[in-house]
């Protein structure tokens, strides 16, 4: 049978364990505090990181050059020409404006790029089917 001295021993032992546990949860509350403001500091830089990247973001389209190909007069004047003479070789638009054939194929594409017109290539034959708005109206749409 057990004496008063075991249970007072006994008690003791639990009255330390349950002290040694309320250190624990103290320190890992502690800790579990600690841990949260960290959190709450990244959360703070990643807000502030997020922000400062839609900002640049939206200065990239200021900042970064485009290239956009110049429409000229020698565009305007291969349509003027295609207009005048109907379906035509690359050969014969290229002496008539003067340039190489590769150039009149960059040319093609860009008036097609630019929606200038509707242009046609087959087998090096050029046939212009529709024409832009106010493509006509422009100074550069003649032959000469």
């Amino acid at each position: 049978m057990k004496t008063f001295e075991d249970y007072k021993a006994e008690a003791r032992d639990l009255r330390e364990q349950l002290r040694d546990i309320l250190n624990t949860l103290d320190t890992l509350a502690s800790n579990a505090q600690h841990l949260a403001d960290v959190m709450a500091d990244v959360h703070t830089d990643l807000d502030e990181a997020d922000t400062t990247a839609l900002g640049l973001l939206n200065h990239v389209g200021v900042i970064k050059p485009t290239y956009r190909a110049k429409i000229g007069a020698k565009h305007f004047r291969m349509l003027a020409v295609l207009n005048h003479y109907g379906s035509a070789p690359r050969a014969h638009v290229a002496k008539i404006l003067g340039m190489k054939e590769s150039s009149v194929d960059q040319l093609a594409h860009q008036i097609r790029k630019n929606h200038l017109g509707d242009l046609v290539s087959r087998k090096g034959v050029y046939t212009l089917r529709a024409m832009g708005d106010g493509v006509t109206d422009s100074q550069d749409f003649r032959l000469i």
